[in-house]
């Protein structure tokens, strides 16, 4: 069966971005890979909301997902921390409609709670046959559909083998997407810390928005 008449509507995604996973996916099927949407379009309202939640633990986790104590850490030190794994509000490629995050579902056990970290992308992890699919049909498909925007390592976001970014439309917003229209976005006022992120914006931007895997 095509791919698309199980694609269930995402509000907010561009109907390109749809379109090319329905393509995707439909690649998927043929090794066995049950490609699905964990997270697509996602509001700034909504990103706010993840963002304040994270924020007030006693503890966050370093970019091998361990435990470190809050308390043990500089203010910069902990939103750097923070950011690895959350992106501040108005800033997250979610808002575009292009970028979305992805599970195999003929590999998720019953009854398991997906969690999105990079054990289970791994060469042992569950999705590790996705993973591969990955890095054949989006990394070195000349096409050029889709991208892993957090493919490696970059000094800012960790690696999100699962995050796919829609390339024509995600490198057109990019472009536009500059650092007084990105100030603009962010809603310092109502997020936990948010003084804090506006006194390092420059350098949240430059390693957290623009710096990317192309």
């Amino acid at each position: 069966m095509h791919a698309i008449m199980n694609l269930k509507k995402i509000t907010g995604l561009s109907h390109a971005t749809e379109q090319a996973f329905s393509r995707l996916a439909d690649q998927a099927l043929n090794s066995g890979i049950q490609l699905k949407i964990a997270s697509g379009f996602r509001s700034i309202e909504r990103q706010l909301a993840i963002w304040n939640r994270k924020s007030h633990p006693d503890y966050v986790f370093n970019v091998d997902g361990q435990e470190v104590a809050t308390r043990d850490l500089s203010r910069k030190q902990w939103l750097k921390a923070v950011m690895q794994w959350s992106a501040v509000p108005g800033l997250s490629r979610h808002h575009w409609g292009t970028d979305i995050d992805v599970f195999d579902a003929n590999a998720l056990p019953k009854d398991y709670s997906l969690q999105l970290t990079p054990t289970e992308y791994s060469e042992n992890g569950i999705f590790s046959s996705l993973h591969q699919f990955l890095n054949h049909h989006v990394d070195r498909n000349p096409q050029r559909e889709f991208f892993r925007p957090y493919r490696s390592v970059t000094n800012g976001v960790s690696p999100e083998a699962w995050h796919l970014s829609y390339y024509p439309e995600a490198q057109s917003l990019m472009r536009s997407f500059t650092l007084s229209r990105a100030y603009q976005l962010v809603p310092f006022e109502h997020m936990y810390a948010g003084e804090l992120v506006k006194e390092h914006f420059d350098y949240i931007y430059q390693h957290y928005v623009i710096n990317v895997d192309d």
